[in-house]
């Protein structure tokens, strides 16, 4: 993100490649919420998140936090408690949310 901003970004969003149901409409409403707050992300149902977006450098958001448990939301929160939060979306962390992910998006498993 900060090499972005380098480069002259005024806005950075990044994403999780584990989120089936990001689409560019949600995308879209990252970067509107940008323009009024520094801070977005999009919340995982499992306590982390799928998308974080700033309108500058951060650093805090990303630091001393504990990757990988379901504190990692809160604890990003911590370094930007005017974050605009956007809606919850599952994720896929373990082989188990795939069929659910699948679902989701349409995919008859036939089961």
């Amino acid at each position: 993100m900060n090499e972005s901003f380098l480069d002259g970004a005024q806005q950075v969003v990044i994403i999780g490649t584990d989120c089936p149901e990001l689409d560019e409409r949600i995308l879209g409403d990252a970067f509107k919420a940008l323009q009024t707050h520094p801070v977005v992300f999009g919340p995982a149902c499992d306590g982390g998140y799928y998308l974080v977006g700033l309108s500058a450098p951060c650093p805090a958001v990303f630091q001393n936090i504990n990757w990988g448990s379901s504190e990692v939301l809160r604890q990003s929160l911590a370094a930007a408690p005017d974050a605009l939060m956007l809606e919850t979306l599952p994720d896929v962390d373990l082989p188990e949310d795939l069929p659910a992910a699948m679902i989701a998006l349409g995919h008859d498993l036939g089961l």
